[in-house]
């Protein structure tokens, strides 16, 4: 789940707002053209405008993807983690040794 969240706020934050933004300039009423002619041109720039929001916005996608594909995985995420800790777990138990303090 928190690579998908990570995934989901990635997209959302770059590349969700344009593509949303051209598909909403989608909307055009024929009665402001002249003609069929000139509606049909002001849909193809529309097309094309929404055609580079999309790859846009699917490599965004591709971006964040990859971005949690290469997260480090379980055993060497978990074997950093303990790596960072252990000086601080074995400074506890030489202390507790140094206090007689129970194991547990």
């Amino acid at each position: 789940m928190v690579h998908v969240n990570r995934i989901k706020a990635a997209v959302i934050a770059t590349g969700l707002s344009r593509l949303k933004a051209a598909l909403n300039a989608f909307t055009l009423p024929l009665e402001s053209y002249p003609s069929v002619s000139a509606a049909r041109t002001a849909v193809n720039q529309r097309l094309a405008a929404y055609y580079d929001e999309r790859r846009a916005y699917d490599e965004v996608v591709r971006q964040a993807n990859d971005a949690e594909f290469n997260h480090p995985k379980g055993a060497d995420y978990d074997a950093a983690a303990m790596a960072a800790v252990q000086p601080w777990l074995t400074k506890i138990d030489a202390r507790r040794t140094q206090l007689n303090c129970p194991a547990n």
